[in-house]
């Protein structure tokens, strides 16, 4: 196991311990190592973004979360279709999904209409 997903997996229970700020520093440091060694279109560069900015929403820095959602979004995009693997990119498809659903979340939250009215495009074109 690499360090990345060592401390990707220590964020895990910290932000299921609603231990946001912990989870954040794992998720950053994750990120951090993700973004040295893996290239951007890596999914698990993606699933880095994506807990940074789920760690960041729950502690309320929407910018932050925004950046890293909107990252995600596009990271796990160029995974799916550059993936050799037929049978993974269902898969992929899905935690796409969930990172658009999770983004909108904060889109609405935060009030830019616009923005949420341009992904809910993507969501409902994915389908």
């Amino acid at each position: 196991m690499n360090e990345g997903a060592l401390t990707g997996y220590l964020g895990k229970p910290t932000f299921g311990q609603r231990n946001f700020e912990d989870a954040f520093r794992n998720y950053a440091k994750e990120l951090e190592i993700g973004k040295s060694a893996l290239g951007e279109d890596e999914s698990e560069l993606a699933y880095a973004y994506h807990h940074v900015a789920f760690a960041a929403h729950a502690l309320g820095r929407a910018a932050d979360a925004a950046d890293n959602y909107a990252r995600a979004e596009r990271t796990l995009a160029l995974a799916r279709d550059h993936i050799g693997l037929e049978e993974l990119k269902p898969r992929y498809a899905a935690t796409l999904k969930q990172i658009r659903e999770n983004y909108l979340i904060l889109l609405n939250q935060t009030g830019q209409t616009s923005a949420a009215a341009e992904l809910q495009k993507r969501i409902a074109a994915a389908k």
